[in-house]
């Protein structure tokens, strides 16, 4: 950021800022230290424009699982975890109930959470990454895992730097805590769950 000083006549500075949340009013000033003190530029405030959240048209799977979905910046999402013990083309997924075992497997295998069948239904399996990488595919028709590039076009469009910080416990505004449920499945506090 350069401007110019008293010798030179008035001039002007450029400084550009991201990050922002949605459908919140900011209020930013100008500040400069000169031989005569601390100066101050005009009051300026903008507001953000709200995410555009969508209902979208829903998917199901091969096993007959039905999901919800949502767009987001024209990207449809599952709202729900996917929930197949099976491949695509019908071919089941082995179950492990021991998490040494699915540790020491390589193949597509998945388990309960918890190892608690009873959490199946609601919060779907936990695979093993050789489901998610391999030649098979586990999604719906149509569907597939989310690429890094997917990932990143949501981060830039929920604000980079909320991404950035994800991997920070101490930041209230993740990425994580705007896609998640206000339902009873997160312990509490659910802080910005929308």
């Amino acid at each position: 950021v350069c401007f110019k000083d008293d010798e030179y006549g008035p001039g002007s500075f450029r400084f550009e800022v991201s990050g922002f949340s949605a459908d919140v009013t900011y209020h930013v000033r100008g500040y400069a230290y000169t031989g005569d003190g601390l100066s101050y530029g005009p009051n300026a405030s903008f507001t953000t424009a709200s995410y555009a959240f969508s209902e979208g048209g829903g998917v199901t799977d091969a096993q007959g699982n039905s999901y919800n979905t949502v767009v987001i910046n024209n990207q449809e999402w599952m709202a729900e975890n996917l929930r197949s013990t099976q491949f695509r083309d019908g071919t089941p997924l082995s179950l492990m109930t021991n998490y040494d075992a699915i540790v020491a497997n390589r193949g597509p295998v998945y388990t309960w959470p918890d190892l608690d069948e009873s959490k199946l239904e609601t919060y779907g399996p936990l695979y093993h990454s050789s489901v998610a990488v391999g030649t098979r595919i586990v999604c719906p028709v149509g569907w597939r895992v989310p690429t890094s590039h997917d990932v990143n076009a949501l981060a830039d469009y929920l604000g980079r730097t909320v991404f950035r910080a994800a991997f920070s416990r101490d930041n209230d505004d993740l990425i994580g805590g705007m896609l998640k449920s206000t339902s009873d499945l997160w312990n509490t506090p659910n802080e910005n769950a929308t």
